[in-house]
């Protein structure tokens, strides 16, 4: 990570991304991830699961970038180069960006309340999103990706380079850790996981900027009517289903198991 002494020194705390061209960012973003997730997913289909889970990986990372500038551009303000380089470089920016969707979601859950959570619901079914899990639920699930999701840049390096294992004394890389299955249900589960997220940033970012109280009938029928909306209905009911419950059992109990990478000091 750049020290703040650095970024002053390179003149980057003053200047910014204006907010037109964060809004831009976040669009260009989301063709970046669309294109590796299509990567992904062909590779997954032809069996070269290693190549598809680092670039699903990847695309994770991309569009937690894609959620800093969702961020930014609902409040209309710009990015500062200084935090444009606390995201992009330095060696814990790939960690931060594996963790800062599933970091940020559990701090909202856990600010609402009772009554919140109810009203929520009642929001969820106007959108036409059935099947949302209630708040403890969605806590629960929510800390277990903030648990395994930290080990997926340990899961990536083995994916693209040979590693030696200390206990075991021996040669390994990530094709070698799991069975053929396993593999493909950690490639799934990861495109999945990243498409939802995407797909939510798209349809948050085509809603109203205003309460959901203040919302019109007209709003909620222009809502329901969405490209974004149907799109995300799609990908949530795919998350609901038997098929990906499983798979995605498989890869988090294979994902926690994961060593993780500890550089010495």
């Amino acid at each position: 990570m750049l020290s703040e002494g650095i970024i002053k020194n390179m003149g980057m705390t003053d200047d910014y991304i204006s907010p037109e061209m964060v809004r831009e960012g976040f669009k260009k973003c989301h063709i970046v991830v669309n294109r590796m997730l299509k990567d992904a997913e062909l590779l997954m289909k032809n069996g070269r699961y290693s190549s598809s889970v680092s670039i699903a990986i990847l695309a994770y990372e991309e569009v937690s970038k894609a959620n800093d500038f969702r961020l930014k551009a609902k409040e209309d303000k710009g990015l500062t180069q200084a935090e444009w380089a606390k995201m992009s470089f330095g060696r814990y920016a790939h960690k931060t960006k594996l963790s800062s969707i599933v970091d940020g979601r559990q701090n909202r859950l856990e600010r609402l309340s009772q009554g919140q959570s109810d009203f929520l619901n009642m929001v969820t079914q106007k959108f036409g999103f059935t099947g949302y899990a209630n708040l403890q639920t969605s806590k629960s699930e929510n800390m277990l990706l903030q648990k395994i999701f930290p080990k997926l840049n340990s899961i990536k390096q083995d994916c693209f380079y040979l590693n030696w294992d200390e206990k075991g004394k021996d040669w390994t890389y990530f094709d070698r850790r799991f069975n053929e299955k396993i593999k493909k249900s950690i490639a799934k589960f990861l495109i999945t996981i990243t498409e939802t997220s995407m797909k939510s940033q798209k349809f948050t970012m085509d809603i109203p900027k205003k309460p959901f109280v203040e919302y019109t009938n007209k709003e909620w029928e222009k809502i329901q009517k969405l490209k974004s909306c149907d799109d995300l209905k799609k990908i949530i009911k795919y998350k609901m289903s038997r098929e990906f419950t499983k798979i995605s059992n498989e890869a988090i109990v294979a994902i926690d198991s994961y060593p993780e990478i500890k550089k010495k000091k």
